[in-house]
C-alpha cells in the first residue's frame, strides 16, 4: 500500500537510535522528508546520513524534549528548512527498571520530564503550524506498561499512561484543525541497540526464561523495531486520516484493552 507519504515532513523525536531511528528510516523508505531530534548529535546525524542515502531530505536537529526552547526550535528549523511539518512521531524516553519504595525521587522526575511532559512539549510546539495548514498528524509512542502497568517501572507506566490521557483530550482539541493525535503502545521490543540488555533481563533467544516471556504474548514472540515502525508511519498518514484519539497496542497480543 502506498501511504502517499512522498514529499511529506516528518519530525521523530529520540531517533538517533532504538525505534526511533528505524521510524525515521520507515518514513524515508515512504518519501518522506525527516527532521531527526535527539541530545546523541553523532548519532543523530549518522541517522540523517542514512535517510538521505535512501534518496530523501534529512536533517539532524539536537533536541533536549525537556526543554521547550529547545523543541520550539526544533519546529521552527524544521518549518524554515523544509517549508511544513506534516508529521510528528514522539519517541524520545528512558526509563528506570527498580522497587518504587527504593527509587529515589528524581528517577521518577527525569522519566515523567523526558516521556510526558517532552511529548506535552512537542504536542503544543506542532499544534499551531499545523493547525495553520489545517492538516497534521500527532503520534506520541506509549506503552503497554502505561496500559496494564509494570510492577518494575512504576514511573515508566505512570508517564506512558499519562501520554495516552493527554493525546485523548489532544485529539479532541485539535480535531476540528484537521490534526489526528495518536499513540501507538509497544510490548517488549528488540532493537539493534538493546540486544545486551534484553539477554540481561530475559535471556537469550531459546533460553528456558526467554520462553517463559515469550508465553504471555499471543503470537509467542516479541516485537521488533520494525514492527512499531511500521505502525507509527501508517498512523502519520493520510491512509489513517480518519483515526484519532486512540490507543493501538503493538504488542503481538500482551495486552488486549477494549
Amino acid at each position: 500500500m502506498d501511504l502517499g507519504l512522498k514529499g511529506k515532513v516528518a519530525i521523530v523525536t529520540g531517533s538517533a537510535q532504538g525505534i526511533g531511528r528505524v521510524v525515521a528510516r520507515t518514513f524515508a523508505q515512504e518519501g518522506a522528508n525527516v527532521v531527526i531530534a535527539d541530545i546523541q548529535e553523532d548519532k543523530g546525524k549518522a541517522v540523517a546520513q542514512e535517510c538521505q542515502a535512501l534518496g530523501v531530505k534529512a536533517l539532524f536537529v539536537r533536541t533536549d524534549v525537556t526543554k521547550y526552547e529547545d523543541v520550539e526550535n526544533l519546529v521552527k528549523t524544521a518549518v524554515k528548512e523544509m517549508g511544513k511539518v506534516d508529521a510528528l512521531v514522539h519517541d524520545a524516553a528512558t526509563f528506570v527498571i527498580g522497587p518504587f519504595r527504593r527509587l529515589p525521587r528524581d528517577t521518577w522526575n527525569k522519566v515523567i520530564n523526558i516521556c510526558l511532559f517532552g511529548a506535552m512539549n512537542c504536542g503544543h510546539a506542532v499544534a499551531e503550524p499545523m493547525a495553520a495548514q489545517k492538516k497534521g498528524h500527532i503520534v506520541f509512542v506509549g506503552s503497554d506498561a502505561g496500559r496494564i502497568g509494570d510492577a518494575s517501572q512504576t514511573a515508566y507506566s505512570a508517564a506512558k499512561g499519562g501520554i495516552m490521557a493527554f493525546s485523548k483530550s489532544l485529539a479532541q482539541e485539535l480535531g476540528p484543525s484537521g490534526i489526528t493525535v495518536n499513540v501507538l503502545s509497544p510490548g517488549l521490543t528488540l532493537t539493534a541497540e538493546n540486544t545486551e540488555l534484553m539477554e540481561k533481563l530475559i535471556g537469550k533467544e531459546g533460553d528456558e526464561k526467554r520462553q517463559r516471556v515469550c508465553s504471555l504474548y499471543a503470537l509467542r514472540k516479541l516485537g521488533t523495531a520494525e514492527d512499531v515502525a511500521n505502525v507509527a508511519v501508517f498512523l502519520a498518514s493520510d491512509r489513517a486520516g480518519h483515526v484519532t484519539g486512540q490507543v493501538l497496542s503493538v504488542s503481538g497480543g500482551y495486552s488486549m484493552v477494549g
